[in-house]
């Protein structure tokens, strides 16, 4: 029974003391870029316009090159041209622009339905017009507006007109505050490359750390079940009967 009670009390501690830093860790900064106006997110192998980052949305900063900011925003991995944006450090999720649309009703009497598969190209994707689809961003061309959709493993381009939303409406994203960190005014340098050799340095020593937290936890926890539940080779059993 006290073996019992000692093991319980051992894990609510590690787990506890997990949750407390795994917090910690959550509440750190993250890299991000976000431009006042609308810019495009790039295909990072071909370098053709993807769709376009939202003024004011912020998109993961995943790494860095001489000319692009590599990044990802709802689920697309891309590159920004870096003198198009702005980087700055966020302690949480931002908010993002993706959400279910449906194909318009009056045009479900077809099976099926085209999407482009880029925007300069002839290739077509179809999938069903009963198809739930996730809507990934905008593209603008010639004052017309064509949606970048995916539906599983596919991904193209559809006119408004054709879907439930025939008309994308984005409010402004404003971060949360983070209530831990003191209040700085903007600073409007661009940052050096040593700015951003850190920026990702930091990045990659805070998984490091948590990773090593977590596995120090577990690591304790195995010792102190082995030597509780592990009979000494040298303890002699005694009875009650036993002087």
């Amino acid at each position: 029974m006290k073996k019992i009670v000692v093991l319980f009390f051992l894990i609510i501690i590690s787990v506890l003391a997990g949750v407390s830093y795994g917090g910690v860790v959550l509440a750190l900064d993250m890299p991000y870029v976000y431009n006042e106006n609308d810019v495009w997110l790039l295909d990072r192998d071909t370098g053709e316009k993807l769709f376009v980052l939202p003024s004011t949305y912020y998109a993961k900063l995943d790494n860095i090159d001489d000319i692009y900011y590599m990044v990802t925003f709802n689920g697309v991995k891309a590159k920004i041209e870096k003198d198009k944006v702005s980087t700055i450090g966020y302690h949480t999720t931002p908010k993002s622009t993706i959400c279910d649309i449906q194909i318009a009703e009056k045009y479900r009497v077809f099976a099926e339905i085209k999407l482009k598969a880029t925007m300069n190209g002839t290739e077509d994707v179809l999938v069903s017009t009963n198809a739930n689809l996730i809507f990934l961003g905008e593209y603008n061309i010639e004052d017309k507006v064509w949606y970048y959709v995916s539906f599983e493993e596919k991904k193209g381009y559809l006119q408004p007109e054709f879907t439930t939303i025939p008309e994308m409406k984005f409010d402004k994203f404003l971060p949360e505050i983070n209530e831990s960190q003191p209040v700085v005014d903007k600073i409007d340098t661009e940052p050096t490359k040593d700015d951003e050799k850190s920026f990702l340095d930091d990045l990659k020593n805070n998984d490091l750390a948590k990773i090593l937290v977590i596995s120090g936890l577990c690591l304790v926890l195995v010792v102190l079940i082995i030597l509780i539940f592990v009979p000494s080779k040298h303890r002699k059993n005694r009875y009650y009967y036993e002087e």
